[in-house]
């Protein structure tokens, strides 16, 4: 029951959506105002090796896919926001039964200016996005945002709703302290299978975070930090109807010169109702090797749900390295390699996600609205469970494609 009186909170997102939005276009003046709308449509031709996610037996396909999508970007007296929203057409060159339609929206509200009316040392934030998609992504780019259910777990093709909502404030207590909170809350939901028999069960699943506490300016290059963290997650249709961890971090982070900054956490969660203690943490490491290129790794321990095969909490660990280079002024090369490593043994059989991600991407600006890129990725997955045995599949896919956008 302790779970079931959370289930409230599902309606959350949509409300802060359109509460939000109704800020947008209210909350200053019409002379102080400023919409501005940005319309962008992308095409694409895709070549995958294994739509249906199978293993062994293989279906390669070529895709086509055109996504128009349209963003209101909208500057304020007392707020500040982007609104976006998308549709993405899928079209299948040997397999139409898996045609689809997609659609995603985001929300990015910056509130300091409303909420300094009532206090100028306070600062707010609030974001939404959603996608409904029958290709749910095992990961996504760091400009998309932390996603709670794109960790590495790749289930079958399946229509999938995701929304995550989050809340990020800041509260000025001195010149060197701050005191921070953020909330999260991301539901996800599944529909029809597509195409390939259903691998292991998916279960509706939403997730609550909440990180609060303080941080302080210990000298011109170095902030510490002191973090305490409630997680829960709740199941429908499970073998329990969810868990929640309480723990907490101690961060560092530290400027070493002008082109390297590093930041690390480390701490510990408490697992209930399974009683078990995790290490969590974080570290990353930016450095800008020269003006026209970047390299970034990073590397993330935390308990997550899975909403496949069994509904658990699993210890997550995420490796990402990026790499962004400027090869002349209209081409860009984009490098970007992931591993997920997510394992849960809480109900005395071993539950284990492992998966691959390698991206490879040039980018070409055209002209001031059209760009042209080509992508490479190869992905590999594989999941054991001990009632069940190990499967595992691999992916590659090669993508030419076309955006315009006209600001």
């Amino acid at each position: 029951m302790r779970h079931q009186s959370h289930r409230s909170w599902q309606t959350v997102p949509s409300l802060v959506f359109v509460l939000t939005v109704i800020g947008m276009v209210s909350n200053a003046p019409p002379a102080e105002a400023e919409l501005k709308f940005v319309p962008a449509l992308v095409v694409s031709e895709r070549y995958d090796s294994n739509v249906l996610f199978a293993t062994g037996r293989k279906t390669e396909d070529f895709v086509t896919t055109v996504a128009p999508e349209l963003r209101a970007d909208y500057t304020g007296r007392l707020v500040e926001g982007s609104l976006r929203g998308g549709l993405v057409v899928g079209s299948y060159a040997k397999n139409s039964n898996l045609n689809y339609v997609a659609a995603n929206g985001s929300l990015v509200l910056n509130l300091d200016q409303l909420v300094g009316r009532l206090d100028k040392r306070a600062k707010l934030q609030v974001a939404e996005s959603f996608f409904f998609t029958p290709e749910l992504p095992a990961f996504v780019s760091a400009t998309a945002g932390f996603n709670p259910f794109a960790t590495g777990i790749q289930p079958q093709r399946v229509n999938t709703y995701t929304n995550t909502a989050s809340a990020n404030g800041n509260f000025e207590l001195s010149a060197l302290t701050n005191l921070r909170a953020s909330y999260t809350h991301s539901i996800l939901r599944f529909g029809t299978v597509l195409g390939n028999p259903q691998q292991g069960g998916l279960f509706r699943t939403t997730f609550q975070t909440v990180n609060a506490g303080p941080q302080f300016k210990v000298s011109r290059d170095d902030t510490v930090s002191l973090t305490y963290q409630y997680q829960q997650a709740d199941f429908a249709g499970g073998q329990v109807p969810g868990f929640t961890t309480q723990g907490g971090t101690v961060g560092w982070a530290r400027v070493l010169n002008q082109r390297l900054t590093m930041n690390l956490a480390a701490g510990a969660a408490d697992i209930q109702p399974t009683n078990r203690v995790s290490f969590i943490g974080d570290a990353s490491l930016q450095w800008r090797a020269a003006e026209n290129s970047t390299f970034t790794f990073s590397y993330t321990r935390s308990v997550l749900p899975s909403f496949a095969v069994a509904a658990l909490p699993l210890e997550s660990q995420i490796f990402k390295v990026a790499l962004l280079h400027r090869v002349t002024d209209p081409l860009t090369l984009t490098a970007v390699a992931d591993y997920a490593h997510n394992q849960s043994n809480v109900t005395g059989e071993h539950l284990l996600f492992r998966s691959y991600d390698a991206v490879l991407r040039l980018n070409y600006a055209i002209t001031r609205v059209l760009t042209g890129s080509l992508t490479y990725t190869y992905t590999k997955f594989m999941q054991s469970f001990s009632s069940l045995g190990t499967t595992s599949f691999d992916r590659n896919q090669v993508i030419v494609s076309l955006r315009a956008e006209w600001k």
